[in-house]
């Protein structure tokens, strides 16, 4: 035992004496000047090493938020917007179409009270009163699919300019 312990103190003592020959050779080498680049070999500079090359930048896929890029969500925002928009229009024209029926129409008769008034034009406003009412729907649902929109890409944090 006593043998070991003599053995760990030389061997100890030998790194304590070899340890200023380590650093004055790292302090040489850090003083020689960098070894030029070989023939036909350019030098690179720091910074350029420091970036990532531009093949590997062409290949980063585009960021994305939820699963889609920023023209995927632009795509979608547009596509239920048009679908309101159409839906307008389409809702405008019928209720102008039953606008031209009741003014055109010279049934304006006027009815005992709790009776129905008498309808010459009837089945023709009454198809145009149901267009309305599917038109309002298509118009409702449209607007409902953009608020769940807004609201995917609130969960999603989608930023505004991808809207």
């Amino acid at each position: 035992m006593r043998r070991s312990a003599t053995w760990r103190a030389r061997a100890s003592l030998g790194a304590l004496l070899l340890l200023p020959v380590g650093v004055a050779r790292a302090a040489e080498e850090a003083e020689a000047p960098a070894p030029a680049a070989a023939p036909g070999q350019a030098s690179v500079p720091l910074d350029r090493l420091l970036k990532l090359p531009d093949s590997f930048t062409s290949r980063v896929p585009p960021p994305t938020r939820a699963g889609a890029t920023q023209r995927e969500w632009q795509t979608r925002f547009q596509e239920a917007r048009a679908k309101i928009e159409e839906a307008r229009v389409a809702l405008a024209r019928v209720q102008k179409e039953l606008e031209q029926t009741a003014s055109e129409s010279n049934t304006w008769q006027v009815a005992a009270p709790g009776q129905p008034p008498p309808s010459e034009a009837s089945p023709l406003s009454f198809r145009l009163t149901q267009e309305i009412r599917r038109r309002r729907e298509e118009l409702s649902l449209a607007e409902t699919g953009l608020q769940d929109l807004e609201i995917q890409a609130n969960l999603a944090d989608v930023p505004e300019d991808w809207r």
